[in-house]
């Protein structure tokens, strides 16, 4: 297929742009696509943190719950001891986490922890009130109309079925046993999915990352492969016909007017090449040409010579009539 020196080297530019986009684009993919593995990352971390740090709320709380049962029982009277402020403290911090879950939890396991925190956390109210009641001690628990706990001297917590018939140790135990359940059961499991899709992503964008490294070594090197073939294929189909015929014209230009010029394509190249060659054959003609003029120049001269030696000058004036037809006809060309 012929092509011209435009078009070989648009093809040639071009495949190297095409190779550098190329590994750009490539580049940009695989790195967006470990940022995203790492976002994910980072997401599944924050949720693993957010149930680490619920875990330890609910443990803290039941912690202080039971200091305070154990208070009450004994007949602890100020009304606003430090164990009720540590017990609203825990129970404030759990609202809060509760209701700014780290994004991306799954709604249901949410539900789950919620409708369980809302069981353990009326159970406990019982039970510290009735550790309260059962020990002659003036301080309850109380449910505010924003739903926080303070402590009161009287109580508006009602008692839910599931414990209505369990009193003492039995409700202390059972209340424990909900706890542990919701911590080491629901918790534990959202706790360990969440580490394992942190440790999934965090993986895959590792993978990522070394699959765009690699992507981009591979690439780097394919595109100066074809830069040095694009390179040496402009060599070889221009500037080689160019040095050929610059060699070529010099030789000529020294008087080795035989030196045949090659014409490697019929491109720009190989007309540029033609059109020397045409030049260089114009001029051997005329150089011929001028050679012949000037022997006819020499026999002229030698015969008017002879003529004046003679006294002939009817033949001198013919032969200086010649000279100035071969003198004008040298001077046209």
């Amino acid at each position: 297929m012929f092509l011209d020196v435009r078009s070989r080297v648009a093809i040639a530019m071009g495949a190297m742009v095409a190779m550098c986009i190329l590994t750009g684009a490539l580049s940009w993919h695989y790195s967006a696509v470990a940022s995203n593995h790492a976002s994910a990352a980072g997401s599944a971390a924050e949720r693993a943190q957010w149930v680490s740090e619920l875990s330890h709320q609910v443990t803290a709380f039941m912690g202080e719950a039971s200091d305070l049962a154990f208070g009450a029982s004994g007949g602890v009277s100020e009304e606003f001891s430090s164990e009720y402020g540590d017990l609203v403290g825990a129970d404030s911090d759990i609202s809060r986490m509760l209701a700014h879950p780290a994004d991306g939890m799954d709604p249901a396991n949410l539900e789950r922890v919620a409708n369980g925190w809302d069981t353990i956390r009326l159970e406990t109210l019982v039970w510290v009130n009735a550790e309260a009641d059962s020990g002659g001690s003036p301080a309850r628990l109380k449910l505010m109309e924003d739903g926080q706990l303070r402590a009161s001297v009287s109580s508006n917590v009602t008692t839910p079925a599931s414990v209505a018939n369990v009193t003492g140790v039995e409700l202390r135990r059972l209340v424990r046993a909900h706890s542990e359940g919701l911590v080491d059961g629901v918790l534990r499991d959202m706790g360990t999915a969440a580490v394992k899709e942190r440790d999934a992503a965090t993986a895959l964008a590792e993978d990522a990352r070394r699959l765009a490294t690699t992507v981009l070594l591979v690439l780097m090197l394919a595109t100066l492969i074809v830069s040095v073939a694009a390179s040496l294929w402009l060599l070889r189909t221009i500037v080689g016909p160019l040095n050929d015929a610059k060699h070529t014209a010099e030789r000529v230009a020294a008087g080795e007017y035989g030196a045949q010029f090659t014409r490697h394509s019929a491109d720009e190249v190989g007309v540029l090449v033609g059109a020397i060659e045409q030049m260089r054959d114009s001029v051997v003609s005329r150089i011929g040409i001028m050679q012949e003029m000037a022997g006819a120049v020499l026999v002229t001269i030698d015969g008017v010579q002879e003529a004046a030696a003679a006294g002939d000058l009817a033949n001198v004036r013919e032969g200086t009539a010649a000279l100035g037809v071969l003198a004008d006809e040298m001077l046209r060309g």
